[in-house]
């Protein structure tokens, strides 16, 4: 339902759509993402990076998804400290993602 929610700009519906799925399992990297899609889409940009970020911490090792990394990563650059957010965020996945995690994907390795 949520990704229907998204296809008609209902974003407020899609957000609770996610929440619930996350409040059954706090591990569900698609609800995280997609959480964090309708709070960009909804203008909520600090609450978008910080739904991707608390998920991360939540258990580094299992969430530094590709998607999870990549999504936050062109989150931060949206913000003014995203060039050093971005850094930060190369060192976390290549110290805890999986060993075929590609960084090149989420852009950070970029001049």
């Amino acid at each position: 339902r949520g990704y229907m929610c998204i296809a008609i700009g209902q974003y407020d519906a899609a957000l609770a759509e996610f929440e619930a799925a996350l409040s059954l399992d706090a591990t569900n990297g698609v609800a995280a993402n997609n959480r964090s899609v309708c709070l960009l889409y909804s203008c909520r940009l600090a609450e978008a990076i910080s739904t991707l970020e608390d998920f991360v911490k939540l258990d580094p090792a299992a969430n530094c998804q590709q998607a999870v990394l990549s999504n936050l990563s062109v989150l931060y650059q949206m913000t003014e400290r995203g060039a050093e957010a971005k850094q930060t965020l190369e060192r976390l996945a290549l110290a805890l993602g999986p060993d075929d995690i590609d960084t090149s994907v989420m852009q950070l390795t970029a001049a």
